[in-house]
């Protein structure tokens, strides 16, 4: 990114170059990750090195506005954004932003284009995804991997799924639904029922961060007690239990998938005391930490 000015609050790299794979797979990944970024302004260079996909997640914008070439979007989010070598893209954003990249090595271009990655003439670089659930079940899958690339076959696995990602990407580009024009400028600002399940999208990435819940009703518009109710109702439980369920799935993922010590699980998930964490883990998914991390989470409740 050339000409940058951010504040990253979390970033998750998978780099995959350089990694032994056991097949010969046509599109080997350069590198996968994950990012939230706060309020900041960057100016795009051309991707030199490679063609991203860029799945915006969500954000507080209601909109992302990019210059891709001589064209102008302004976006809803989710959506996915491809960047390809020798274009040049500019954006802009105000607020916080929730994002997940594949990122393919230069030498596959020719492979990709001869794909039908790269659709030619009139066929846009963004466009909506409409929150398309086969999607955010490939990302989540993806990054439940990312501790483990180094292991045997998983990085032949991590090419495949995001090949898969990928081409469910491209056929929500091809087949968009009626109301999903890329080119359209939406004049109504999201509902406040679409900024609370934004900022819910969001604590998936954030969740290991400190999070204001008071400040974030102020922002999305909302009293406290009536951003309360209308989280609840909308996501099913409160704000604070959602965060806290969410830390506890990612302490599950990585009592399987890191060499950490429970200790610093427990500290990382944000939790004040490993007898604390034991036992909201014990309460979550019905075993102790240390038996999840034996047995691999196999054949134990994930509610």
């Amino acid at each position: 990114m050339d000409g940058a000015s951010s504040t990253m609050d979390d970033v998750q790299w998978c780099v995959l170059a350089g990694v032994p794979r056991q097949l010969r797979f046509p599109f080997p990944v350069k590198a996968i990750g994950h990012m939230v970024v706060s309020k900041a302004v960057f100016h795009l260079a051309p991707m030199v090195n490679g063609t991203e996909f860029c799945i915006r997640l969500a954000s507080s914008d209601a909109f992302a506005e990019d210059r891709i070439g001589d064209r102008l979007y302004r976006t809803p989010f989710p959506h996915v954004v491809v960047k390809r070598p020798g274009v040049r893209q500019e954006r802009r954003h105000l607020g916080w932003r929730e994002a997940f990249f594949v990122i393919y090595p230069q030498e596959a271009e020719g492979a990709l284009i001869q794909a039908g990655v790269h659709g030619g003439p009139g066929v846009p670089d963004i466009w909506p995804i409409g929150g398309d659930e086969a999607v955010m079940q490939a990302i989540a899958d993806l990054r439940a991997l990312f501790p483990c690339k180094g292991e045997p076959g998983v990085a032949d696995e991590l090419d495949a799924r995001c090949w898969a990602l990928v081409t469910r990407l491209l056929a929500l580009r091809d087949n968009p639904a009626p109301s999903a024009d890329p080119r359209a400028v939406r004049e109504s600002e999201p509902s406040g029922d679409e900024r609370i399940r934004a900022f819910s999208a969001s604590l998936v990435g954030r969740c290991l961060h400190t999070v204001n819940f008071g400040g974030e009703a102020r922002r999305l518009g909302f009293s406290r007690s009536a951003f309360y109710r209308r989280f609840t109702a909308i996501i099913g439980e409160p704000p604070e239990r959602h965060l806290a369920n969410l830390r506890l799935e990612s302490a599950a993922d990585l009592l399987v998938c890191s060499p950490l010590s429970i200790k610093q699980i427990a500290f990382k998930t944000r939790f004040k005391t490993v007898p604390h964490f034991s036992n909201a883990f014990r309460h979550r998914f019905g075993v102790a930490p240390s038996v999840w991390r034996r047995t691999g989470g196999a054949g134990l409740p994930r509610n």
